[in-house]
């Protein structure tokens, strides 16, 4: 190969996309297993969302399975080092495991949306029905690739065996349709990673739960990622080395994927972070002095009291107490007004057991003064 000039044949990475591959699996695996146990012994039990990464899961491992037939067949080597009846076979399994890998995309990309629309349902309206037309979009864009991959020549087969006579799309529609196709799946990521952030500020939560739900909404900007990756390596698979040509994208799709799964099934998974935050809290929280809140030592956390005892005059004593009302019906408005979203967002994420008690112990207290 040295005098031909074309690289060595030991070049091979069909075992280190299988490593990755199988592991990201296993990942995804363990989450929505565990996703499925939380939730079915929660009272409402399964949902949408859930049956939708579901069945993204059992495409996924369909995908791996395909994968792992390909690697077999060639892929990450060049396309010179295999064995010329081999060839056919590595173009058919690679279309079957990018079929199995759109459809489980896809799937993926609606159970985030639905994930999101628990959250905000019935809270924004204008939302709700925005992340709809995306559910649509989605569904529909990844439709489309797949009916192109099956109808870009007739008959089928004539894709990877060059004895079948038959018609084909030219390769630009099919390369121009790949750009479209994971432009969409990036553009539904952000959207999807991007939309919570901006109605967590309305939600009273404490700062670290909300930056907490950001930081791992937001990590769907990585699939985003994945995405831009895939189309710029897009140009490698119409190339005369097929096989080499492909192992980039299909790395790049097996993240997407797989890891999707796991973060959008992460989430889901808040009675195990309540025991861990309750295990991590219980020895502070039994230090606390009793009948204390965190953070007051004097026990006059409003300084009602200092204001009262300043001044013994009627004025000031009522002054006090009407800025007492005041201040308690504000809380109570702003409760009501983000009580929908706090709801549905207890699903997804552990409140911390301090920003909840601190919010009981402000109603209680300021509810006494009156």
């Amino acid at each position: 190969m040295a005098d031909s000039g074309l690289p060595s044949c030991n070049q091979n990475h069909g075992p280190m996309i299988l490593i990755l591959a199988y592991v990201l699996l296993s990942l995804a695996i363990i989450t929505v297993v565990s996703r499925l146990y939380l939730r079915s012994s929660l009272r409402h039990g399964l949902r949408a969302d859930d049956y939708t990464v579901v069945a993204s899961l059992v495409a996924g491992i369909i995908g791996v399975g395909s994968l792992t037939r390909l690697v077999d067949e060639g892929l990450g080597r060049h396309i010179y080092c295999i064995p010329p009846e081999q060839i056919p076979s590595a173009v058919k399994w690679s279309v079957i495991a990018q079929i199995w890998n759109i459809i489980g995309i896809g799937l993926c990309k609606i159970s985030v949306c639905l994930c999101v629309l628990r959250i905000i349902d019935r809270a924004r309206k204008g939302l709700t029905a925005f992340l709809w037309t995306v559910i649509a979009f989605a569904a529909a864009s990844h439709s489309a690739q797949v009916i192109l991959f099956l109808v870009q020549c007739r008959p089928m087969n004539a894709i990877w065996n060059a004895d079948v006579h038959g018609q084909c799309f030219s390769p630009h529609i099919t390369y121009l349709a790949g750009y479209i196709g994971f432009g969409l799946d990036g553009l539904t990521d952000l959207v999807c990673a991007g939309i919570p952030t901006f109605i967590l500020h309305r939600v009273q939560l404490s700062s670290r739960t909300k930056i907490a739900l950001c930081t791992l909404m937001g990590l769907g900007s990585l699939t985003a990622g994945c995405a831009i990756a895939k189309a710029i390596t897009l140009r490698g698979v119409f190339e005369k080395d097929y096989t080499w040509g492909l192992w980039k994208p299909a790395i790049c799709t097996i993240i997407e994927h797989l890891a999707g799964i796991t973060l959008v099934s992460l989430p889901a998974l808040k009675p195990l972070f309540n025991k861990l935050l309750n295990v991590t809290r219980g020895s502070s929280d039994s230090n606390m002095p009793y009948g204390r809140w965190p953070g007051n030592v004097s026990g006059d956390k409003y300084g009602f009291e200092k204001s009262l005892k300043s001044d013994g005059s009627e004025p000031t004593a009522m002054q006090s107490f009407e800025n007492a009302i005041v201040k308690t019906t504000d809380f109570r408005l702003n409760s009501e007004h983000t009580s929908q979203i706090s709801q549905h967002l207890e699903d997804y994420w552990p409140l911390p057991p301090s920003s909840v008690n601190v919010a009981t112990a402000e109603r209680f207290e300021r509810s006494n003064v009156l």
